[in-house]
């Protein structure tokens, strides 16, 4: 699903998680979860999609729709590439990541 896609990796002292995030580069809530994980130390990785060919954008939303039995929106993190989290509402990220 994301051979084709280059992601840039954000270093984090917590790496107890494999994240993939997918996010626009104009949207202010997939900038609050890069805060959040930068802020948190959890290392991730992410995507601009709004910078990707759109041919490969189709098949990126039409594999994840088929995986995760969604629409896509953004941002769109894929945690260990089981779970996903859509969005930004703290409290979700606070209990995904147990962070009190």
């Amino acid at each position: 699903m994301s051979s084709e896609i280059e992601f840039t990796r954000v270093p984090g002292e917590n790496k107890s998680w494999k994240l993939k995030l997918y996010a626009l580069s104009t949207c202010a809530h997939c900038h609050r979860v890069m805060s959040f994980l930068k802020d948190h130390s959890i290392e991730f990785e992410y995507v601009y999609v709004d910078y990707i060919d759109r041919e490969i954008i189709k098949k990126l939303r039409a594999d994840l729709h088929e995986k995760f039995g969604r629409v896509v929106s953004y941002p769109f993190l894929i945690v260990d590439d089981e779970r996903y989290i859509q969005g930004f509402i703290e409290a979700k990220y606070n209990e995904m990541f147990n962070i009190e």
